[in-house]
């Protein structure tokens, strides 16, 4: 007769130095602990932008245009901007982020704003 059973594994287990964790703590302090060093330094930025952190986006900046001030609590003709766009560079962080109207992002382009 054949039951189930199951077996219990590790997923990674790594062995690293005092040295390596003071290391990666300044590095993930350096960026505000805003994200995984991996994700961080991936190069597919935008896969980085999720439902979640459009919300949280729009809820830091009260469903407002941080150009023109204009109010959208509907949350419809809002875009999440990076400030320093990610051709330049530019990191998928909350730091880097922003609310823009649709009007506002399309005058803007690919220029960074202050």
């Amino acid at each position: 007769m054949k039951t189930s059973y199951k077996v219990s594994m590790l997923d990674s287990e790594i062995a690293v130095d005092w040295d390596w964790l003071v290391q990666r703590h300044r590095k993930l302090e350096r960026i505000g602990f805003e994200a995984t060093l991996k994700e961080y330094h991936s190069r597919d930025q935008r896969r980085q932008m999720t439902k979640e952190l459009r919300q949280q986006i729009m809820k830091r900046d009260h469903y407002t245009c941080q150009n023109c001030g204009k109010y959208m609590p509907d949350g419809v003709g809002l875009q999440i901007d990076h400030i320093i766009p990610i051709s330049k560079g530019g990191k998928t962080v909350a730091s880097n982020l922003q609310v823009l109207c649709s009007k506002c992002n399309g005058r803007k382009g690919n220029r960074r704003t202050t």
